[in-house]
């Protein structure tokens, strides 16, 4: 009927609901008006003839030109061309999203997406089809009313809840444009993603893939399934006996029959809830599904839904035994039998009468109940349902929280979970540690599952809903371990397992995980007594002549100095967590049995208990790598390299890293992956004989000499008690007196003293100043001696002399050098011990390396220094260094000059001046003449811009044309 003009005028919110009705009119899309009255039901006596036909625009005008506010709905089916995914559970539509996505991008690009009032997350999905199916339901699952209790078994009754389903023939849907009173809670629908729906009914219709991989996929998020058709093989067995088949289907997991077909596993692990591709099926669709629906007698089936899975038929669900038999034995069960028999199903016995329990499980009053522990069990009931994971995973991982809120059991470290284990039984091997050891390890999902288990019921429901206790899933698991950066686990940053004294004087003293340095002491049940709260001069001195006399009275110290330094190892694992990074202690001896690994037990036996971790660094750089990585990794505080041949070993990258770097990377043992992880509060030592450490060793340890000065020291009586176990028996007394020391420095404002600086700051300033305020020698005293001393520079220091003699100042390349080395033997000689090649002699690319390796090192007052190149050969002069407060420099009686030198401080040969040649080449050169000439050899680069420049002349030599 017409319009009248008698009518009102619209307000402006029945206009636009007019403009958007004509709109989707004259896109071709069917319309009818609803109520708004939060019903959604249609504003007609009947709608059903606009199902096969569309109004007219003056119906449509008429409809929403009343003075009552009415709603648009959209007509779905063959009328429209158009069918909608109803998502009304909130949670469904990302996952349902995200898959779609992951098997094909595009499948998306031409489905309209439409926010709809029910929840922040509900969706209306608008796909073209020429001939849209039935309106149906894709997902469901169970939820549990107060109302409808079920007298005779006394618990709430459960109902379907519809998750996903679709609007196609003979359905409609509100569309946006619709007043917010078109649904009860006042809000309006909008258009989020994807074309408009006009757009949609312009564009070419869905794909089969892509309208399949939709369907299957909202299909596959399903908790609960009606398989019209069950396949699956029945058991007829009594109670207390199964055949091969139900053992089969108890025992077996999907990835093993389904994998060996060729069938894919899409989503999931193979054990819990699963998607899986078909073979032969391009992309990752979905084909069927694995954990989603259950049977009694079965357990766990394969549902089914394409229709080119031969020999499964689409929409019918298999048991494990079934989907066996068609796939091995081309649907013979009794042939499928006995092959199961030969290899050993259906010998055991089983009690069927809980069916839902794996194998071992016991029995409970009440396992099967959803509404509430039963009797004494207060643990809380844990649903799990399809597409909850993430409320699941949060509500698990808080119930793990609060049953360990005291005495936590997991903790997060350097990006995962790990836990706290006590190793009763001692290791040896590359990495050795006594036993009684706590050590850091992660938590896998194993681990996981057993401790949401004793923290809750799991349920899950069968297909007429019947809750059935069961185990965690492990995608449970999974989904906590994945929230790494959001864990509100405490974080662990190591173990101690004595009192603790902090660079603030803080004092940790109760057992258990502190929350401000993020270290769980565990003092193993030894009472230490009270650090004084402030300590003066004179108890540092009692606390430190205890030390000394209890423990270090027995050792044959070479010197007073050395006596100092093992007070300070002894200082520094007691106080370890005061300071950042400290050095590494080493014990040398001239022979066996004169102490050292008793002397480097003491620390570790003070801190600990036990006797450091044992560590070999092995052959290689990587070995030693991964080794330190790994006792890190495990949190041991107290790691020895002991019974050394040599102090070489020691002189590798990683081990450098671990003792001067805050953080050590490396690879992990056994896995290809690297792992960086902090080196707070470890505390290096090393032992053997004669060791001479050299290069990056010497200015990172603190070397203690033993010396019995007998021939055979093994035959020495100790005139002491043994002080490892003196250590141990009185750690409740030594150990707080050690820390005395330390605590009474800090009282006095840690007061500087008149030592030369070191490069471990922190450790310095505490350790051995405290130790130089109590009237001991100074503990780095011999640290000139070994540098002195260094296997690595005594080389250095002859190639040094030899040249100086041989060449003096003048820049030269490594060609000249080996030349010249001709005429002096001893040069030959330094020069072979550091660049000898395949044939004995030196050789120019190894002695390049050698020289860039020391580049600007001073030794002995001299110090070599790249001086630009002659082509494409790099040219070094050796000169000498200045006095005190420069780097390096320059003899008084050098000329300076500037010229040739380039704006980065760098000698440029195409701009120096020489007098005789345009090229100044190596020490000796060929003239054309045959006479003598005097050049002028490039100026000398210095170590930044602006630095004077050398220009060292060749003295003039005679030549005759040939070779000097």
């Amino acid at each position: 009927m017409p319009a009248s003009s008698s009518q009102p005028p619209r307000s402006p919110a029945d206009a636009s609901t007019l403009d958007r009705a004509l709109d989707y009119l004259r896109a071709g899309i069917s319309v009818i008006p609803i109520k708004c009255d939060g019903s959604k039901s249609p504003a007609l006596r009947s709608w059903k003839s606009f199902q096969s036909r569309c109004a007219t625009e003056d119906q449509v005008r008429v409809w929403f030109s009343v003075a009552v506010e009415r709603g648009v709905a959209i007509v779905c089916g063959a009328i429209s061309q158009l069918e909608v995914l109803d998502f009304d559970q909130p949670e469904y539509f990302d996952q349902w999203r995200d898959l779609i996505v992951a098997a094909d991008p595009t499948a998306l690009k031409h489905v309209a997406i439409i926010e709809t009032p029910r929840g922040t997350f509900s969706r209306h999905c608008y796909i073209r089809r020429v001939k849209p199916a039935p309106s149906q339901k894709l997902a469901q699952r169970w939820t549990l009313h107060a109302e409808g209790l079920e007298a005779q078994r006394g618990r709430a009754a459960p109902a379907r809840e519809t998750c996903i389903e679709t609007r196609g023939e003979g359905g409609y849907v509100v569309a946006p444009g619709s007043p917010p009173a078109s649904h009860s809670s006042g809000r309006t629908y909008r258009h989020v993603a994807g074309p408009t729906i006009e757009q949609v009914r312009a564009e070419p219709p869905l794909s089969d893939a892509h309208y399949e991989l939709c369907l299957n996929t909202a299909r596959a998020l399903s908790p609960i399934v009606d398989p019209p058709r069950d396949r699956s093989r029945r058991s007829r067995t009594t109670l207390g006996a199964r055949r091969p088949g139900d053992e089969f289907n108890r025992r077996a997991t999907w990835s093993d029959i389904l994998s060996t077909h060729g069938w894919t596993l899409a989503h999931g692990d193979g054990v819990a809830y699963s998607t899986w591709t078909r073979p032969g099926k391009a992309g990752r669709g979905t084909s069927a599904t694995t954990g989603r629906c259950s049977s009694e007698q079965s357990g766990d089936l394969l549902y089914v839904f394409s229709t080119n899975a031969a020999p499964f038929e689409a929409g019918c669900a298999y048991s494990k035994f079934t989907a066996f038999a068609l796939l091995e034995h081309g649907g013979d069960f009794k042939a499928a039998a006995r092959a199961l028999r030969s290899i050993g199903y259906g010998e055991r016995v089983c009690d069927s009468a809980q069916p839902h329990l794996a194998a071992g499980d016991a029995p409970r009053p009440g396992a099967n109940s959803a509404d509430g522990p039963a009797n004494d069990d207060k643990r809380p009931v844990v649903p799990i349902c399809a597409g909850e994971m993430p409320s699941v995973a949060e509500k698990a991982e808080e119930l793990l929280r609060a049953a360990s809120s005291s005495v936590p059991v997991i903790y997060q470290r350097l990006g995962g979970l790990v836990r706290v284990v006590r190793i009763e039984q001692s290791v040896k091997g590359r990495v050795s540690f006594e036993a009684g050891a706590n050590v850091i390890r992660a938590v896998d999902e194993h681990y996981l599952m057993d401790q949401l288990a004793r923290v809750a019921r799991f349920v899950r429901f069968a297909a007429d809903g019947a809750p059935i206790a069961c185990h965690p899933p492990r995608e449970l698991a999974y989904a906590i371990q994945s929230h790494a950066g959001a864990w509100k686990f405490p974080l662990l940053s190591g173990i101690v397992e004595a009192p603790q004294l902090f660079d603030d004087g803080r004092v940790l003293a109760t057992p258990g995980y502190d929350s401000t340095s993020g270290l769980l002491l565990d003092m193993r049940g030894v009472e230490f007594v009270p650090i004084p709260h402030r300590p003066s001069k004179d108890d540092a001195h009692r606390a430190l002549e205890l030390l000394e006399r209890e423990l270090l009275g027995g050792f044959p110290f070479l010197n007073v100095h050395d006596r100092s330094a093992a007070a300070a190892m002894l200082l520094t694992a007691v106080g370890r967590s005061a300071f950042g990074q400290g050095p590494a202690f080493g014990v040398d001896a001239p022979n066996r049995s004169c102490g050292k690994s008793t002397l480097l037990a003491i620390p570790s036996v003070l801190a600990t208990g036990r006797r450091p971790t044992l560590i070999d660094p092995g052959t290689s750089a990587e070995e030693a790598d991964k080794r330190i990585l790994t006792v890190l990794i495990e949190g041991h505080r107290h790691v020895c390299f002991d019974n050394l041949n040599s102090a070489a070993v020691l002189d590798v990258p990683a081990i450098a890293k671990a003792l001067t770097e805050p953080t050590f990377t490396g690879r992990v043992l056994g896995k290809s992956e690297t792992m960086t992880i902090p080196t707070t509060g470890v505390t290096w030592s090393y032992g053997g004989i004669n060791l001479d450490p050299r290069g990056d060793t010497v200015s990172r340890s603190v070397l203690i000499r033993l010396d019995l000065q007998v021939e055979q020291p093994w035959r020495h009586a100790w005139r002491t008690p043994d002080p490892v176990a003196v250590a141990l028996e009185r750690r409740g007394e030594l150990l707080p007196a050690a820390l005395t020391v330390l605590k009474a420095f800090m009282i006095a404002d840690r007061p500087r003293q008149a030592v030369k600086p070191f490069r471990f700051g922190e450790w310095s300033g505490l350790v051995q100043h405290a130790l130089v305020w109590l009237d001991r020698p100074d503990p780095l005293s011999r640290l000139e001696e070994l540098e002195s001393n260094d296997p690595e520079i005594q080389p250095l220091i002859a190639i040094m002399d030899l040249w100086w003699e041989a060449i003096g100042a003048r820049a030269v390349t490594v060609a000249d050098v080996l030349l010249r080395a001709r005429l002096s033997p001893e040069l030959t000689s330094a020069l072979h011990d550091v660049a000898a090649g395949p044939d004995g002699q030196p050789d120019a690319r190894r002695l390049g390396k050698y020289l860039s390796r020391f580049a600007r090192r001073i030794v002995g007052g001299k110090l070599f220094v790249r001086a630009g190149n002659s082509g494409t050969r790099a040219r070094w002069v050796l000169q000498p260094a200045v006095s005190a407060g420069s780097a390096v420099g320059l003899l008084p009686s050098q000329g300076i000059t500037l010229e040739g030198v380039d704006a980065d401080g760098e000698f440029d040969l195409r701009k120096a001046d020489c007098e005789n040649c345009s090229n100044c080449g190596p020490l000796v050169r060929e003239c054309g003449d045959g006479g003598t000439h005097t050049a002028h050899e490039p100026a000398v680069t210095l170590a930044s811009p602006g630095r004077a420049i050398a220009a060292a002349q060749l003295e003039p030599r005679e030549h005759d044309g040939g070779a000097a």
